[in-house]
């Protein structure tokens, strides 16, 4: 098998997780894209709106190579790397899929998109007592991941603006649960890191 279907397993595999993880929000009748609360300002929603509209890009850019059978991507953008990389690449995105599932999974019904939301409780264990952000963790790795597969100078690019804007929404994330939890989430700070 190429490193090619093999970073376009990964975005199948993504999509059906992700869209496994929204129907069951929705049988729980629960909102989980709020993005621009009320209270936001236009450049929070572009902050917090930058990392889907990233993701989505990797994903349709990633998908038309494959289906079309070329890149894309012009092959002056491209780096050669040996198959040691693609193959640090294919390790790589088959363990980000570990901190996105066991994100999702422990997070459970508290799993949303963007800072307009409410939190029902502050998950501190299992795969949160290593990071105190699996899904993002997850999307950082997985697009860095589709770059050591492909080589697309296109895909470093992407995944460093991924990186940064999760940052920022981190960031923002830590200030409203600071705010939510107090001392708890100070406490959970402390002795977990913010990515590895």
């Amino acid at each position: 098998m190429d490193y090619e279907t093999i970073q376009t397993i990964f975005v199948f595999l993504f999509i059906t997780i992700f869209f496994i993880k929204l129907i069951i929000s929705k049988i729980n009748n629960i909102k989980i894209i709020q993005i621009y609360s009320q209270r936001g300002s236009l450049k929070q929603f572009l902050y917090e709106i930058m990392p889907l509209i990233l993701v989505t890009i990797i994903i349709l850019v990633t998908l038309s190579n494959y289906f079309e059978r070329g890149p894309v991507i012009p092959d002056i953008y491209n780096f050669n790397f040996h198959y040691y990389i693609n193959n640090i690449g294919l390790l790589i995105g088959s363990i980000s899929f570990v901190f996105l599932i066991l994100g999702y999974q422990q997070l459970g019904l508290n799993w949303k998109i963007g800072s307009g939301r409410n939190f029902n409780s502050l998950v501190t264990s299992g795969i949160f007592s290593i990071t105190r952000n699996p899904v993002y963790v997850f999307f950082i790795m997985f697009s860095f991941s589709i770059f050591l597969l492909n080589g697309s100078i296109i895909f470093l690019l992407l995944s460093i603006l991924l990186a940064l804007s999760f940052h920022r929404v981190i960031l923002q994330e830590e200030k409203n649960l600071e705010k939510l939890f107090k001392e708890n989430y100070i406490n959970y700070k402390k002795r977990t890191p913010r990515y590895l």
